[in-house]
């Protein structure tokens, strides 16, 4: 409680440095941290929800099992932070920096990463679900085992990234960018395939529409929709 009030009154003093701070377990819920650089700062298992850390740098920090749910981490730069089994349900983290940033098993349901950069981040068994990824990068990233069954990723960019085993169903891809993206064992039913760019993608024993591919192995690139009803005509045509 100590530590958690001097933080508050120094910020509202005007102090931003909280570099390498230790706040384990602290309560910080709802608090107004927007633009302070905790960078390194230990954080594990703190309480943040409601808080306002718009445009903080939390680069390297560890946030494992942190609680951020409705959280409003708007521009912040959390490349390389430790989120573990971090609770970031309804957090809006659009435009947030989250290159190399470590995810796996977070809870990130109906999250707001619009425009948010996840190059490389490690995402496996997180959920996803509903969360608005549109025009998200996640090249590099794994995403292996996610649940991102109704998530929003038009226009995302997910070149060579790692969806084994994804749950994808009911998806909005159109627009996304998933060559040479691993799809292997992904459940793709009900998914919005339109426009994608797939060029050397693997989706060896996913589970896709019977019209969504033109057919199995590597597949499809930037295809119209003209050239969609084409496919659905020749899938037909074969049943």
């Amino acid at each position: 409680m100590k530590r958690t009030t001097e933080l508050i009154r120094l910020y509202k003093e005007g102090r931003r440095d909280f570099q390498g701070a230790k706040l384990m377990d602290a309560n910080l819920r709802d608090a107004n941290l927007s633009g302070a650089d905790l960078q390194g700062a230990n954080l594990r298992v703190v309480n943040l929800r409601g808080a306002d850390l718009q445009g903080a740098n939390l680069r390297v920090v560890n946030l494992g099992g942190a609680k951020l749910s409705g959280a409003n981490l708007r521009v912040a730069n959390l490349s390389s932070a430790f989120l573990m089994d971090a609770d970031l349900s309804g957090a809006k983290l659009m435009d947030a920096n989250l290159r190399d940033a470590k995810l796996m098993d977070a809870t990130l349901w109906g999250a707001d990463l619009s425009g948010a950069d996840l190059q490389g981040a490690d995402l496996q068994g997180a959920n996803l679900r509903s969360a608005d990824l549109r025009g998200a990068k996640l090249s590099g990233a794994n995403l292996q085992g996610a649940n991102l069954s109704g998530a929003d990723l038009r226009d995302a960019d997910l070149i060579d990234a790692k969806l084994m085993d994804a749950n994808l169903r009911d998806a909005k891809l159109s627009g996304a960018k998933l060559m040479d993206a691993d799809l292997s064992g992904a459940d793709l039913r009900g998914a919005n395939m339109r426009s994608i760019i797939l060029c050397g993608a693997t989706i060896d024993g996913a589970i896709l529409n019977h019209d969504a591919v033109g057919g199995p192995g590597h597949i499809l690139c930037a295809l119209t929709s003209e050239e969609w009803e084409q496919i659905k005509v020749g899938r037909e045509s074969v049943k």
